[in-house]
């Protein structure tokens, strides 16, 4: 017996001293990364935004948004901070984490229905706020989603093992490109798509519903915000009525392009049926310009 408590203990000695060691070269790795997605990690939530116009949301955010583009047209700076497959509950705490720092003066947020709308694994969303966890409103989020997450969040290992050998490459070479957060997808659709149509019903979750208002109230009397439904090659024909109807009771202003004529349709635009490409993004982006000009000056 007192042979199995000697190696156990030694065993949680060991551990603790690989997960502390794991703790300290993954912090580091965050820090020190001079490219790539990691390095836009730290200054996202370390006070390296600081331009005017910030995009956020999903990967349609990140495809879709040019920030060049915008600037041009605006005159005003921009930076996308868009991730991929992630929405309100990641994007509620990434602007949170720029506003310690810095308040944007416009704030356009892409909407995706799956990832800000509908219910599914949330705890998926947390991944990428697991390195700012000692933050207070990081926290509440965590414990929003799962009140277990807090004691998963004692281990380092848990915290970076995801992105481990990314934050580590991205020390030594990038193999993410981005002009301001924004990625282009530099080839068009060849093919002739089918539009499938799903059976599967989804069901709406209030806890994002409920963030997508928190991501108002941020927002209010410090930056305008402005919600966008862009392009897809088919006709965008989902359900937005919780999205709607906040927009309505906050007074803030909805661009719906899930049926615009423009783009619907037109493979030169696309990368894939959700995404679009160089050309669609440019010229997208250009119409998102003109409205946030006439927006402005209409608050003037």
């Amino acid at each position: 017996m007192k042979r199995f408590i000697l190696k156990l203990s030694f065993f949680l000695i060991l551990l603790i001293i690989i997960d502390y060691t794991f703790g300290v070269l993954g912090k580091k790795a965050l820090e020190s990364a001079t490219s790539g997605d990691t390095k836009r990690e730290y200054i996202v939530a370390n006070g390296g935004i600081t331009d005017e116009i910030v995009v956020l949301g999903s990967s349609r955010a990140v495809h879709h948004y040019h920030p060049t583009i915008i600037e041009e047209n605006t005159g005003l700076s921009c930076y996308n901070v868009g991730v991929d497959g992630n929405g309100i509950i990641l994007m509620y705490g990434r602007l949170s984490l720029i506003m310690k720092y810095h308040t944007p003066k416009l704030v356009i947020y892409d909407i995706t229905k799956d990832f800000d709308l509908n219910k599914n694994d949330n705890t998926k969303y947390l991944g990428l706020l697991k390195y700012f966890y000692d933050d207070k409103t990081i926290k509440e989020i965590f414990s929003s989603v799962d009140k277990l997450e807090c004691y998963k969040m004692y281990s380092n290992m848990y915290k970076y093992n995801s992105k481990f050998l990314q934050l580590i490459a991205d020390n030594f070479h990038s193999f993410s490109t981005n002009i301001k957060g924004y990625k282009p997808i530099h080839h068009t659709m060849e093919y002739v798509p089918k539009r499938n149509i799903s059976n599967q019903k989804t069901e709406l979750d209030s806890l994002k519903i409920g963030y997508l208002e928190k991501l108002i109230l941020l927002c209010k009397d410090k930056s305008q915000l402005i919600f966008v439904i862009s392009p897809s090659y088919f006709e965008d024909n989902q359900d937005y009525s919780p999205l709607i109807n906040l927009c309505a009771k906050h007074n803030i202003s909805l661009l719906d392009y899930g049926k615009d004529t423009t783009f619907i349709g037109k493979r030169r635009f696309f990368g894939d049926t959700v995404h679009m490409n160089n050309d669609g993004a440019t010229d997208f982006s250009r119409i998102i310009a003109n409205e946030i000009n006439k927006l402005l000056n209409k608050n003037k």
